[in-house]
């Protein structure tokens, strides 16, 4: 008995804790089908799972958010468990937008278990956030606005396989945005935004869930 104690005062509980899920039919965010394991946000607690919840927002757009940051859900392909996203804050009417939102191919302990759909034409690109230019072809522009040659951030997208070498000592790290490439090398910023627009596939392992819902 003392060392079950021991355990879950270390641990306490948001993870380990089990719990019956219920699938509750079928509920729509504008015309996207929301069915188990997913759940929205204002739904019962013991709708769907709730390591896959989804919110529905003002404008009925479906958006999740992981750890990497926020994307909106395009479609949702519940015969092979992947879906369609793309960056929350992408907008292509608006140049001072940015890809911010990082995905992975895992996912840690206590998360969502959603992650990159690994298919061949699928790469992760750099943002970076550098404090002056860098005139290198392997840096190629994030910005579609015209940048003011005073400003102090110049944004870039750099391919994430890019020698250690070729790294400058004067940029951020924004995010590791996944793209469906195989890299970008060579490619302008506007063929970069066209193919972020188009969004990635993430999928998500049924073996997590179907065991607790009845």
């Amino acid at each position: 008995m003392a060392a079950f104690a021991l355990v879950v005062f270390v641990f306490p509980g948001a993870c380990l804790a089990r719990h019956v899920n219920q699938d509750c039919g079928s509920v729509f965010c504008g015309s996207l089908n929301i069915s188990s394991p997913f759940r929205l946000k204002n739904q019962p607690p013991h709708c769907g799972h709730r390591r896959y919840e989804v919110e529905c927002d003002k404008n009925n757009r479906t958006t999740l958010v992981l750890r990497g940051g926020k994307f909106l859900v395009e479609e949702i392909f519940y015969e092979n468990y992947t879906m369609l996203v793309v960056d929350a804050g992408l907008d292509m009417d608006d140049c001072n937008s940015l890809p911010l939102s990082s995905a992975y191919y895992y996912y840690s302990y206590c998360e969502k278990p959603i992650q990159l759909y690994p298919y061949d034409n699928l790469s992760l690109m750099y943002v970076v956030n550098c404090t002056k230019p860098i005139e290198s072809a392997l840096y190629i522009s994030a910005s579609r606005c015209r940048v003011n040659s005073n400003a102090s951030s110049y944004f870039y997208f750099l391919d994430i396989r890019t020698p250690p070498s070729d790294l400058s000592q004067s940029f951020t790290l924004e995010a590791e945005v996944p793209i469906r490439v195989h890299n970008i090398s060579g490619m302008s910023t506007l063929a970069i935004y066209n193919k972020l627009s188009q969004g990635v596939f993430l999928e998500w392992r049924p073996e997590y869930y179907l065991k607790e819902i009845r």
